[in-house]
């Protein structure tokens, strides 16, 4: 895996504008639990596709790594999700600017928010989570 992520990382120094080699870099970072990359990866896209370049499963299995190494017993793996969290923040800003809708980023910045200590933020994005699901179309709660 650490050779194929090199390689696309090789590759992205030639051709940057590439939507898909960021997409590739995106799965192996992720599979490698490389989040500098992953985080990197997703601003990527976000430049090159706006909203499109969005990826909510990719988003959630880096929120759910980070959680993780918040709470290991490891300090250094604390610090790392620490310093993951602060880059991950801000892109999920640019996110929900563009994806105001989506319940996934809305959930994955409170989570953040959450491991950053910012109880007021926090909240804040739990209630969106909460209205857009309530206000979307597919009315999740209903039972046909």
């Amino acid at each position: 895996i650490q050779e194929a992520l090199s390689a696309l990382l090789e590759a992205t120094k030639h051709k940057r504008e590439s939507w898909r080699l960021w997409d590739n870099v995106l799965a192996v970072a992720l599979r490698a639990s490389e989040m500098a990359h992953v985080v990197n990866s997703m601003d990527n896209l976000i430049e090159l596709q706006g909203a499109k370049g969005i990826r909510p499963t990719a988003l959630r299995r880096a929120v759910n790594d980070i959680s993780q190494r918040a709470q290991s017993p490891s300090q250094n793996e604390r610090d790392f999700a620490a310093r993951i969290c602060k880059q991950l923040i801000p892109l999920l800003g640019r996110m929900s600017t563009l994806a105001s809708s989506d319940p996934v980023v809305w959930q994955s910045y409170g989570d953040l928010y959450e491991l950053a200590g910012n109880r007021e933020r926090e909240v804040e994005c739990r209630e969106k989570t909460v209205r857009v699901l309530l206000n979307s179309s597919s009315r999740w709660w209903t039972v046909e």
